[in-house]
């Protein structure tokens, strides 16, 4: 097949698969965004503040459950038998250590936080490592195949069911264990339904040989993912003792919806970038491309909703939080305020992994973890904005290390990067304006 003929293959497959992708999760993220509304109104402070402490080891660990053999399958196109039964054996293994580690340290980890509530709650949560071996190989499989509108179709049935049972858990007054439930119904559900639409399971294998490349640097993308996942969760993990279960409740529910807009769009354009642009390795200029195209649109969908989000954080709060959250409205807008150059950041960690340069995404993560760490004991004494602008902190200056990433790896400069979001800023920028112009009439009006 001509050079042009697989390029032009590659296209039409991440084109289809895209449209899919997008239309299932605008679907998904619209049924999502409305039952994590009504559970907000039902839910208190201290049930989200909870749910923020058992993050810190699950989100942790779930990223060492994988050994980063997902990305490493995708980077380099395997699909051996031998290295697939080594991979599942491998991750069979591993996951097992990790369900009886966190089993067994749940009361440590509940003395840490001083929440004795936490033990049976990050007990039942470990399960979710018994089920982690049965999802990484099928969404490998189906990430090399650009295959996005089976893989959509999952999270779709996995996240309308797990929602429904959070919701009703949530109104019979069941608080955290609501959220709880959520996240196991959505690991369940995803095992089951890849193992069926998509049949892979084989024998498993505890041969190292046939997947030591893998392991390689699948251990490079681990590192770096989970230096980004305490880098995400040191504040939760230093704070949590300091300032209780109720302000990192008002800290979590505050940061969940100011990245809202990025939560629900980034996955969709993670899920067909790393994919796309390891097929697209060796053809800089077509990477260079693509990546500030999706850069473009992810902009012009994720700049407005969040300037719009920090302008009428107040309004939204108390409307349709209640006035429970009051304490949530600043620091909402601020860190709404934060996601356009948040966006800039993550555009280029799946073209790095991508490419070969998982080293490059580790250094921003792990400045990221120094900002955060050095910097969170010191926070406290501020309270909840303290938390808030350290977030801002590590927010500006690990954009600034992406885009020499960027700059270095793939050519881009920030002219390209301004040019590509220029539509969008400047959308947002009018619309802001024009709100916050109406705000001050109504306020008027009523004065």
């Amino acid at each position: 097949m001509s050079h042009d003929k697989h390029e032009a293959q590659i296209r039409k497959k991440l084109i289809s698969g895209t449209k899919w992708a997008v239309a299932v999760r605008i679907a998904t993220q619209a049924f999502s965004w409305v039952v994590t509304l009504i559970m907000v109104r039902l839910l208190l402070p201290v049930d989200y503040g909870l749910n923020a402490m058992i993050e810190v080891p699950i989100e942790l660990l779930m990223l060492v459950s994988t050994l980063g053999i997902d990305a490493a399958i995708i980077r380099f196109n395997k699909r051996d038998a031998d290295e697939l039964a080594s991979s599942f054996g491998l991750l069979l293994l591993v996951n097992a250590a990790l369900f009886v580690v966190v089993l067994m340290s749940a009361g440590l980890i509940a003395d840490y936080f001083r929440e004795p509530r936490l033990e049976l709650l990050i007990q039942v949560t470990s399960i979710v490592f018994v089920l982690a071996p049965f999802r990484v190989i099928p969404n490998a499989l189906l990430d090399m195949d650009l295959d996005f509108k089976l893989k959509s179709q999952v999270e779709l049935v996995a996240s309308v069911i797990s929602s429904l049972v959070a919701l009703a858990l949530a109104v019979m007054g069941a608080g955290v264990w609501a959220l709880v439930a959520a996240i196991l119904m959505t690991a369940v559900l995803k095992a089951l339904l890849l193992s069926y639409f998509r049949p892979w399971v084989v024998r498993p294998s505890l041969k190292v040989a046939p997947v030591t490349d893998l392991l390689r640097y699948g251990f490079v993308i681990m590192v770096g993912g989970a230096v980004g996942v305490i880098a995400g969760r040191v504040l939760n993990l230093l704070a949590g003792p300091h300032l209780g279960a109720e302000v990192l409740g008002f800290f979590a529910v505050a940061s969940v919806f100011a990245m809202l807009p990025m939560s629900k769009v980034m996955p969709i354009v993670q899920q067909t970038m790393f994919p796309a642009i390891s097929l697209l390795r060796g053809q800089p200029d077509q990477t260079k491309k693509y990546l500030l195209k999706s850069l473009e649109i992810s902009a012009l969908i994720i700049f407005p909703l969040a300037i719009g989000m920090a302008c009428l954080s107040a309004h939204v709060v108390v409307v349709v939080f209640g006035e429970k959250w009051h304490a949530v409205a600043l620091p909402m807008a601020l860190l709404s305020a934060l996601v356009p150059l948040r966006l800039i950041n993550q555009i280029f960690y799946a073209p790095l992994n991508a490419v070969g340069q998982a080293k490059s995404v580790l250094i921003i993560h792990a400045a990221s973890l120094l900002i955060f760490a050095g910097g969170a004991l010191f926070a406290v004494e501020f309270g909840l904005m303290g938390l808030v602008y350290l977030t801002g902190l590590s927010v500006v200056v690990t954009t600034l290390i992406a885009i020499e990433m960027g700059r270095r790896v793939f050519s881009v400069s920030v002219r390209d990067l301004l040019w590509a979001v220029t539509p969008a800023l400047v959308s947002a920028l009018i619309m802001g304006a024009i709100v916050l112009s109406f705000e001050r009439l109504l306020v008027l009006e009523k004065g």
